[in-house]
């Protein structure tokens, strides 16, 4: 893996140069950019975007040689703090950071707005064929643990149950 594509997890505070002097925020009905205002080097010129896409869709931005997410660069540009929680992208798009798509969450409620992991065989999140019982099984976490909702013969059944179990215990968290 790259260093460019790899996860940043250090949420600690920006460094105090980072603010509208810095950068230049461009926001339009289906995006939010960071633009730089000054020239930073010869690779950072004023008025480009700032920062690159990396491989799992986050926008990635070196500044006086830290790495920062774009979302969370945008988060405390717009509130005036950095944020203390991760930053879910709630239509999943991690590179779609209007404000009406970023929150502030837990790991936990993170979590719960993931998508299915491309070894999903069934199509549905959480709806896994359980090969002892030859049925689909429904599974979702619950308070931190994996919590099975029974075997169905019927993967629509499967599907809804699966549906009912995330709107009951993720709520706004789960994925629409």
């Amino acid at each position: 893996m790259r260093d460019k594509d790899k996860p940043v997890t250090d949420y600690s505070k920006p460094a105090d140069e980072i603010d509208y002097e810095t950068f230049i925020v461009e926001e339009s009905d289906n995006s939010r950019v960071l633009r730089w205002r000054h020239t930073v080097n010869t690779r950072a010129k004023a008025g480009q975007l700032a920062g690159n896409k990396g491989a799992d869709g986050y926008i990635r931005i070196r500044y006086k040689g830290k790495r920062y997410l774009a979302h969370r660069i945008l988060w405390y540009l717009e509130y005036g703090r950095w944020p203390e929680k991760e930053i879910d992208h709630i239509n999943g798009d991690t590179s779609d950071n209007r404000s009406c798509n970023l929150r502030e969450v837990t790991s936990s409620q993170n979590m719960m707005n993931r998508s299915a992991p491309s070894t999903n065989t069934s199509g549905v999140k959480g709806v896994y064929w359980h090969r002892g019982g030859g049925k689909w099984q429904v599974q979702l976490r619950v308070n931190g643990k994996p919590t099975t909702f029974g075997l169905h013969s019927d993967l629509e059944l499967a599907e809804l149950i699966h549906k009912v179990a995330e709107e009951k215990y993720h709520g706004e968290y789960r994925r629409v």
